[in-house]
């Protein structure tokens, strides 16, 4: 009998069928980790948003929101899918 099929963990497989599913991993972070990242990620869009938004005119401009949302809420989402 070969070392890797007689010494590895890997490769065995469990005998019990009936045996429950464990979870999806979450790569060590938690449900609260996650929410403060995304809380992040919101407070520095909706500020660069803003600050874009002034840049371009004025906040009171509906164009000017809308162009600052849409540039930085593109970039969010990106970073939140990742």
């Amino acid at each position: 009998m070969s070392s890797l099929t007689s010494d590895s963990q890997l490769l065995q497989m469990p005998l019990d069928s009936s045996a429950p599913a464990t979870a999806a991993p979450t790569h060590g972070r938690t449900l609260i980790q996650r929410i403060n990242g995304y809380l992040i990620v919101l407070s520095v869009t909706t500020g660069l948003g803003l600050i874009t938004t002034v840049e371009c005119g004025s906040v009171t401009q509906i164009p000017s929101l809308v162009y600052g949302a849409v540039l930085w809420w593109w970039w969010a989402l990106i970073a939140v899918a990742a």
